[in-house]
């Protein structure tokens, strides 16, 4: 159900866990597993509608198969052309 709050800012829920936030041009999108984990957030910039659209941000959380006990298994994060990934010791 989307909601509309002050400023301009919009929320979305889907199941109860937040799909879409967006405010002031910025559009953030998340995505979740069926053990409803967050899986990708990706945040991206649309000053004004005739205007294309800038990545800002985009992370993927990957987690260990089967497993539900809050451990990220690696994360892969791009912001602004540059891409990073860590790795966790499980």
């Amino acid at each position: 159900m989307p909601l509309r709050g002050r400023g301009g800012w919009r929320l979305v829920r889907t199941r109860g866990e937040m799909t879409y936030l967006g405010y002031d041009g910025y559009n953030q999108t998340r995505k979740y597993n069926n053990m409803l984990q967050l899986t990708r957030m990706t945040t991206v910039l649309q000053p004004c509608l005739p205007c294309s659209q800038t990545t800002v941000m985009d992370m993927q959380y990957n987690y260990t198969a089967g497993q539900n006990n809050g451990r990220i298994r690696h994360r892969t994060t791009e912001s602004r052309g540059k891409t990073s990934l860590m790795h966790t010791t499980l």
